[in-house]
């Protein structure tokens, strides 16, 4: 009802995330009540839908036999979307073989979310296997952190060292984010090393601006064919 209220353009409906390393008996609970939630929410949507979307969100955990349970019967529901949720694994390998099991068996016509993945190796592995949208909070938490996500480097740069006290030159010197037309490597660095809060927001000001710019790119290759 609250996403309802604030007029959200897509609801994920409240679901139960069970530990990674429940019993089996527990995570087959779990499921069951997402399952129920889920209906008891979908049941609110549709009588009064108002151009909003609402999307399942598959559970299971790494158990295939619960995933494809979820998959059956949510896919009998009228759902907008599919989200795939739960946990996920502990690895990239984990998320893969679980990606590679659940999605050739969603409906290939309904966008496909997953759910709390935002760097960009899980991004650029799962976009060819079919996921369509992803949210997380790792690049804020990344800039709470001091660390930067730049193209000229294939880690985050960690702006907390010495090094950086020193340089004047963008954080990215091809980004034309606010934070880098503004400020100098020098500054940010002696903002993070202050605690300044502002340097959270300028941070995360690049860090989004960096992501933005990387989605931009995977959309323009899924147009020209190359994913």
């Amino acid at each position: 009802r609250a996403q309802k209220d604030l007029a959200a353009d897509i609801i994920i409906p409240l679901d139960h995330l069970p530990a990674y390393n429940v019993s089996k008996a527990e995570l087959s609970r779990s499921l069951r009540l997402s399952h129920l939630w889920e209906t008891r929410s979908l049941s609110y949507h549709v009588e009064q839908i108002n151009d909003q979307a609402m999307y399942s969100v598959i559970h299971g955990g790494l158990d295939f036999s619960m995933r494809k349970e979820s998959i059956d019967y949510l896919s009998t529901l009228p759902f907008d979307g599919v989200a795939v949720g739960g946990s996920l694994g502990k690895t990239r390998n984990d998320l893969g073989n679980l990606l590679q099991y659940v999605l050739p068996q969603l409906n290939p016509l309904l966008p496909v979310h997953l759910l709390g993945i935002g760097d960009m190796e899980s991004i650029e592995n799962a976009v060819p296997l079919g996921v369509d949208t992803f949210d997380s909070s790792y690049v804020t938490k990344l800039a709470r952190h001091g660390s930067i996500l730049v193209a000229e480097e294939p880690k985050p740069l960690d702006l907390r060292k010495k090094k950086f006290q020193t340089e004047s030159i963008p954080l990215s010197p091809s980004c034309d984010c606010y934070t880098c037309k503004r400020f100098s490597r020098a500054y940010l660095h002696h903002l993070c090393r202050a605690n300044e809060p502002t340097f959270w927001t300028l941070a995360s000001i690049h860090n989004l601006k960096f992501m933005t710019n990387s989605m931009q790119k995977i959309r323009k290759q899924i147009l020209d064919g190359v994913v």
